[in-house]
């Protein structure tokens, strides 16, 4: 019965998080709510069952170090809205934990790391995941010519076409032009939308890495890879996507005997997809030098930099325990017509929950990483770490501190069932790491696809 419960577990989770976009969509435009929310109930009631379960077996609970600093994290974004805000009046504790990212993050990777997944379900993850980014491709393309095609900003145009909505964009209120500027600065969210703005950068490069870190995943595949990877980071008009796609094909360096020559091919093979993204962009009716004038090159880092000087005049405040993720009235007078945050995420988690809190979000990252990194050391697949490396990269340039993205989910599987050394690499005695990365089965020496 155990067995049973636990493959109809693992299967339901696979489905859906490689579905995530489709679930998005239809969450969205049938319930209006968010995925994350909806996902986040999924999350609580499979970490009930879990437990009921483990419990009827007598079987232990898994809770990795980094998960229960993720907890403890948890707790002290609630204590500090308890203790140094109002908001918990308003809002019932079930609602906020619905709401709020970190409690239905640990309940949903708690599921995970007591979850078995069959080797035959991974393979087929595999499979659909690289078709998904195929579709992802195919739909960035899309949107050069029709910008609203799959995108959740179409639901706040109303029919209205792409070029009356650049006209009108100067008499839209505050909050529709939110909604829609990104659309107007040339931003393509692929499928990602639905989810969230920066899932495309987050999801998208997730999975590209775990795709990537298959090294029996064959050239044809890794190439193609490579092509709808650069395809969904270049023409998404974020420098900080396309950042942490290199960042994820300089995987491929690591275990090589000549890494000169892998980076060099790397490198040439990085010029040829710009080169040939950049033309085919062009031809689609893209125009370039709009393109590399006003996104690559804009001064928008400006506001990374004044992110540095705002924080430098505001941390005094409350430097200790922060302001319980609250912009006080001075960082909302500073930032007034330059920028609309402190834009770099680390900086931003220190404002808002001072030292302590983020002293206990570094263990959680540290712990997290470290987790990644010892069972990478002896299956030699480093696609979930670099996975995890683009998530904190990326928060030097956004402010995002949730792991509540797919792609991420995807990682903490992928990490425990993937094994890239050769037989003989198998049987020479691994790296010592805890139990239960030692013991976790495997079937084959490597994950073909």
């Amino acid at each position: 019965m155990n067995s049973i419960m636990n493959d109809i577990r693992a299967r339901s989770i696979l489905v859906l998080l490689c579905t995530y976009p489709l679930f998005a969509y239809f969450i969205r435009i049938q319930f209006g709510i968010t995925p994350s929310s909806a996902a986040g109930m999924v999350g609580f009631i499979l970490m009930l069952e879990v437990v009921i379960t483990k419990f009827r077996n007598n079987e232990n609970l898994i809770l990795p170090k980094y998960l229960l600093a993720l907890l403890g994290f948890s707790f002290y974004v609630l204590a500090s809205k308890i203790f140094l805000t109002n908001e918990m009046y308003s809002v019932s504790l079930p609602e906020y934990m619905i709401r709020e990212p970190f409690f239905k993050s640990f309940a949903f990777i708690f599921v995970l790391e007591n979850t078995k997944f069959r080797r035959s379900d991974i393979t087929w993850a595999t499979h659909f995941l690289f078709f998904s980014l195929i579709a992802a491709a195919i739909v960035t393309l899309i949107q050069i010519k029709e910008p609203f095609f799959f995108r959740r900003e179409a639901l706040f145009a109303k029919g209205m076409s792409f070029d009356r909505m650049q006209n009108m964009l100067s008499s839209f209120t505050e909050e529709e032009y939110r909604e829609l500027r990104f659309i107007n600065k040339g931003y393509r969210f692929s499928i990602y939308s639905w989810i969230t703005g920066i899932s495309v950068g987050i999801d998208s490069i997730a999975v590209l890495s775990l795709l990537l870190g298959i090294k029996s995943i064959g050239q044809v595949r890794r190439l193609t890879l490579l092509a709808c990877g650069g395809i969904i980071s270049i023409l998404s008009s974020s420098r900080w996507i396309m950042l942490n796609y290199i960042l994820v094909l300089s995987q491929t360096m690591i275990d090589r005997t000549n890494r000169l020559f892998c980076g060099l091919k790397v490198g040439a093979l990085l010029v040829i997809t710009v080169l040939a993204v950049g033309l085919g962009a062009s031809y689609l009716g893209v125009n370039l030098d709009t393109f590399f004038t006003d996104r690559l090159m804009s001064d928008s880092a400006n506001t990374r930099i004044y992110a540095f000087e705002v924080f430098g005049k505001v941390f005094h405040e409350a430097p200790v325990f922060g302001t319980a993720g609250q912009d006080t009235e001075e960082v909302l007078k500073r930032i007034q017509g330059r920028t609309s945050q402190i834009h770099v995420g680390w900086l931003k988690i220190l404002y808002y929950y001072g030292i302590v809190g983020t002293f206990i979000y570094l263990i959680f990252i540290g712990f997290l990483l470290k987790h990644l990194y010892d069972q990478a050391r002896v299956t030699r697949y480093w696609g979930s770490l670099f996975a995890f490396l683009a998530f904190v990269l990326a928060n030097c340039t956004l402010v995002e501190f949730s792991v509540f993205y797919y792609g991420l989910f995807l990682a903490l599987i992928f990490n425990r069932y993937i094994d890239n050394r050769t037989p003989e690499q198998i049987s020479k005695p691994a790296p010592m790491l805890r139990a239960r990365q030692m013991t976790t089965p495997r079937h084959k020496s490597t994950l073909e696809i």
